[in-house]
């Protein structure tokens, strides 16, 4: 038998996070975005323009650039996946009434998290695409094959995704090690698999839900102004003055930019809660 209370009283005990406590959530995620944006920025440039000046030596001008910037975006990514795993510890710390440490909690969070990243990475492409690259490497490609492939890939990160569904919470709230963080979430979704697969559907549902109402709203109050103000300058002739587009292309980067970091706070803040409640009711079991 499935337990629905169990999934009920995520989504009750999710939605008493959020409505009690929506501005501070938000607030909180805000700046743990802002940071890790920071420090993926500082770790692209720090590792991606030495990298470029020392493959230039050995490979070129041009192959250099690519290599620079390949491993500063991929630097970048890194620093970020662990520096934004701190939200987690922003819903747990709403949730407990606790002090409220953003650049603690990231720091701390850093080195697992980038580890874990570079574990699931691992697995994804070991287990998922070893077959395609084997398969290349043999010569052996046909459009069919391709499609099966395309299959089984989609398959096993889904899989993969879906058993280490905990794997964060446990790792950066519940201070579990990299791997037990790893085999904890593999535990709960064996122990709960109905329940689980119940939550995660209308989870999917509930986050597709918000994510649309978001963009309606926040389109409504970031990007109608700007098309508004375009028709308005176009009516009076103005498009065709170099500073008049200069002044409207800056703004709508910025207005774009703002919305942005907007819809990705306010999408964690309407939607973290009800996993991180399911998580703990299954945790207390």
């Amino acid at each position: 038998m499935v337990n629905l209370n169990l999934v009920s009283n995520a989504f009750k005990g999710g939605f008493s996070i959020i409505t009690g406590s929506w501005r501070e959530l938000f607030r909180e995620n805000m700046k743990v975005i802002l940071l890790g944006l920071l420090f993926a920025l500082v770790a692209a440039l720090l590792l991606g323009i030495p990298s470029a000046v020392a493959a230039g030596m050995l490979l070129g001008a041009e192959a250099g650039m690519w290599a620079g910037a390949l491993i500063g975006i991929f630097a970048g990514v890194l620093v970020y996946s662990g520096a934004i795993s701190a939200t987690y510890n922003v819903v747990d710390e709403v949730a407990g009434k606790a002090r409220h440490s953003a650049l603690g909690n990231l720091k701390r969070n850093m080195l697992p998290v980038v580890v874990y990243t570079l574990i699931l990475l691992a697995l994804i492409y070991g287990i998922g695409y070893s077959p395609r690259l084997v398969l290349l490497l043999a010569g052996i490609q046909n459009f069919a094959l391709n499609i099966v492939l395309d299959i089984y890939e989609t398959a096993v990160s889904f899989v993969i995704g879906f058993l280490l569904l905990f794997a964060l919470f446990e790792l950066v709230v519940g201070r579990a090690g990299v791997l037990q963080c790893m085999g904890r979430s593999f535990s709960l979704v064996k122990g709960n698999l109905l329940e689980t697969i119940v939550f995660y559907v209308l989870y999917g549902l509930y986050a597709l839900v918000a994510a649309l109402v978001l963009l309606f709203v926040l389109g409504i109050i970031f990007i109608l102004p700007v098309l508004v103000g375009a028709v308005a300058v176009g009516a009076l002739g103005l498009m065709a003055n170099p500073v008049v587009a200069m002044v409207l292309v800056g703004i709508v980067v910025l207005l774009a930019l703002a919305f942005v970091l907007v819809y990705y706070a306010a999408s964690i803040t309407l939607t973290l809660p009800v996993m991180y409640r399911y998580w703990g009711g299954i945790r207390k079991g």
